[in-house]
């Protein structure tokens, strides 16, 4: 087999930062944007505000207050937020499918606003599948896990006088010349969260194609229920003992917090699920589980994350080690950073790329016609979700054509006009 030189290595990494640079770009920043998204609602929107006390109200005086302000409405989930000056966000399924967000403060019971969509739940499903339905849009994103790896290999591969790129913060006179070596600087920087990105988007993937079987290690048990021929209660999420069976979860698991309500949406199978937190640090809410018959209180399940596999134990740690808000603020700002030093490689590689055949008058734009392909097919599905499902009221849908519209704006700017001319 033929040895590969550190031009073929330096041809891969091109290939791999160009080919879906627009879309690997949104990814990246998405991401990035994703890590204090929580920060940004409670910025933007007073509503989910809360100010933190000891004592936390009934979940049932909630529960009240949200049949009689939304009679035909149906909850289908209810989560405590990551940080506590934020309120519990309940998904309300209302007539015709729409979902809507309930912010419910948890100290003092009140209901204090609602909303179609939320700034977290935005970046969220744009970074997770990039709003494309059918699977697609999941695998186009976990692709880049392994192309970002790819990238991190081939330029290591190639890179030439590391020690001395690592301190070099571009110091050149020539723009062209000064992004290369900033490319390279942020480049080794960020090999640590490179890896971190890749590995953790590699597992998801492996995750979502069950690779060797791995759910049968890592997947949650599913319950199995017999329909009731006596429950008969058209709205069963209304009909609940929220404080009753969070009561129960805390008997099962040692100090248990609250993390989340999963309720049945068959009115034939009354079961609910409570997630939460325990002693066991740096894992995900869903690590503790109780699942109960609230028809009979039947005690159907209980998982612990003090007593899951190690497999298991690893993929709850997963989505708080690839966002970072395991440690509050603090790991959050050091995600944010690297982040945004990634999503820089992003933009930096294609425009060094695009100013390179510009100059030597070599190489080709045809990748272009595959990105705008694909940003035009995310944008398709992404209002069609916002429209006909979420139906976001016309201030949200004017914030997020001006946020696409910059985008767009930028693009034009730096990668055409600027270059060309």
């Amino acid at each position: 087999m033929k040895k590969l030189k550190k031009k073929d290595y330096f041809s891969i990494h091109s290939w791999i930062g160009v080919q879906l640079c627009m879309l690997f770009f949104i990814v990246c920043f998405s991401g990035t944007i994703a890590v204090f998204s929580h920060e940004l609602d409670w910025l933007f929107n007073p509503e989910m505000r809360a100010v933190p006390q000891e004592k936390l109200a009934s979940k049932n005086d909630i529960l009240q207050q949200i049949k009689t302000q939304y009679p035909e409405g149906n909850i289908t989930f209810w989560m405590k937020s990551h940080e506590d000056y934020l309120c519990d966000i309940i998904y309300l399924e209302q007539k015709g499918g729409k979902r809507l967000f309930l912010f419910a403060n948890q100290y003092t019971g009140k209901l204090q606003g609602a909303a179609a969509t939320t700034i977290q739940r935005f970046f969220r499903d744009l970074h997770y599948y990039l709003f494309i339905p059918f699977q697609i849009g999941h695998f186009l994103v976990l692709s880049f896990a392994f192309l970002l790896l790819g990238s991190l290999i081939s330029g290591w591969k190639f890179m030439r006088k590391k020690k001395k790129h690592f301190l070099n913060l571009g110091k050149k006179n020539n723009t062209l010349a000064y992004h290369k070596n900033l490319h390279k600087t942020f480049g080794l920087w960020s090999i640590p969260f490179v890896l971190l990105f890749s590995i953790t988007g590699i597992w998801y993937f492996s995750e979502r194609v069950d690779l060797f079987s791995i759910s049968n290690f890592i997947g949650d048990k599913k319950i199995e229920v017999i329909p009731s021929k006596t429950h008969t209660t058209k709205n069963f999420s209304y009909s609940l003992d929220y404080d009753s069976v969070l009561n129960i979860a805390k008997k099962e698991i040692p100090n248990f917090t609250f993390g989340s309500f999963v309720i049945s949406n068959d009115n034939t199978k009354p079961i609910i699920e409570v997630r939460g937190k325990s002693d066991m640090p740096m894992v995900r809410y869903r690590a503790n589980r109780v699942v109960i018959d609230t028809e009979t209180d039947t005690l159907l399940y209980v998982q612990k994350a003090t007593e899951t596999n190690t497999l298991k134990t690893i993929n709850n740690m997963i989505d708080p080690i690839h966002f970072g808000h395991f440690g509050g603020l603090f790991t959050k700002a050091i995600w944010f950073v690297f982040g945004l030093m990634i999503t820089y490689l992003t933009a930096s590689g294609i425009w060094i790329y695009l100013k390179r055949i510009s100059k030597n008058k070599k190489g080709a734009y045809t990748f272009r016609y595959v990105n705008w392909f694909l940003f035009a097919v995310m944008q398709f599905f992404m209002y069609q979700r916002l429209i006909y499902i979420q139906g976001v009221s016309l201030l949200s849908h004017i914030i997020i054509l001006v946020f696409w519209s910059v985008f767009l704006y930028l693009i034009y700017s730096v990668f055409y006009k600027k270059i060309r001319t």
